[in-house]
């Protein structure tokens, strides 16, 4: 399933989602440091395709070790 959300929501979320494949959390712009990609891997573990919206790209090849499923990432 698909899910487009606001990423501050996903920071609010304490329970698993596995059936989510599709995350956008492009609305506002983040700051993707290790702290954040953890939470988002232990939220959506089988995510295939991520957007996000980021304005620090030092953490981006590490995404691969957290997303095993992972077949598509889109920055904006």
């Amino acid at each position: 399933s698909k899910l487009v959300m606001s990423h501050r929501l996903v920071e609010y979320l304490n329970f698993p989602l596995p059936q989510v494949i599709f995350l956008d959390i492009s609305v506002d712009m983040i700051r993707l440091g290790p702290k954040e990609v953890e939470h988002v891997a232990r939220l959506f573990p089988s995510l295939e395709h991520l957007r996000i919206g980021v304005n620090d790209l030092s953490y981006i090849p590490s995404l691969g070790h957290h997303f095993p499923h992972l077949l598509c990432l889109e920055l904006s």
